[in-house]
């Protein structure tokens, strides 16, 4: 078979999940567009062992499998507290518990534990109506504040000083969001794309696609476009 750039499978997977409004899907999801299972060489005839083992490779760093209830899922590469609060952000119509139990590719127990801790960390909250059903709604999230611009350095201190935003917005997470890096360096647009560039061709950080559709129309100005057209929101250090 031709040699596939995972890159292309990756934007592939981002459209269906896009599509399908979810930071995740069933393995038999995905395999319903049709460029990824044709691309790929993909029937459903195929064991699921054998259709795990030719999508692994072209994963990158955008997505990551789980398995739950048997079943196995491809999720947008984050943290299953991240899956739960971007879940909740993004609803339309607020859902008790139990729906998010159905919906969500995770077992009772683990999502109670996480909504617990998002609740105790005032990340999100609950709702009662009146038959005393408590549904989970989002709550304004706190803005990181802007500093002032940093005065104009030579390239390679830019890239320590990009590395120290890096570090500054992260906390425990490996993936940033490029717009927080941005808006905290308050840089000029040439001097924070001249310098990630940079980062990205010594091979130090990888830029990753995302789903720009629970991100502000601002936070998808300060993510990061290529030459190319192609827009990524997030990177990670190698």
């Amino acid at each position: 078979m031709e040699h596939i750039a995972f890159a292309s499978i990756e934007s592939l997977i981002d459209e269906q999940l896009i599509k399908l409004g979810k930071d995740f899907a069933t393995i038999k999801q995905i395999l319903e567009h049709r460029k990824i299972s044709s691309t790929l060489g993909l029937t459903a005839n195929m064991s699921q062992n054998d259709i795990l083992a030719k999508l692994k490779p072209h994963l990158g760093q955008a997505f990551r499998l789980h398995q739950a209830s048997r079943r196995n899922y491809l999720v947008r590469n984050q943290s299953n507290t991240e899956l739960v609060l971007n879940s909740v952000n993004k609803q339309t119509h607020p859902k008790t518990i139990a729906q998010w139990s159905q919906f969500l590719p995770l077992t009772k127990t683990a999502l109670i534990e996480i909504v617990n801790n998002l609740i105790s960390t005032q990340q999100i909250s609950v709702n009662f109506n009146a038959a005393l059903t408590a549904r989970l709604i989002p709550v304004a999230v706190k803005t990181v504040p802007i500093l002032p611009p940093t005065p104009v350095i030579n390239i390679e201190d830019d890239s320590i000083a990009f590395r120290a935003a890096y570090d500054a917005v992260r906390g425990n997470k490996d993936t940033v969001r490029i717009h927080k890096i941005r808006e905290l360096l308050g840089w000029t647009v040439e001097r924070f794309n001249t310098t990630l560039e940079k980062l990205r061709a010594d091979y130090k950080i990888d830029v990753n696609l995302g789903n720009p559709s629970y991100l502000t129309s601002k936070e998808i100005e300060n993510s990061y476009v290529d030459p190319l057209g192609t827009l990524y929101v997030s990177l990670s250090w190698r």
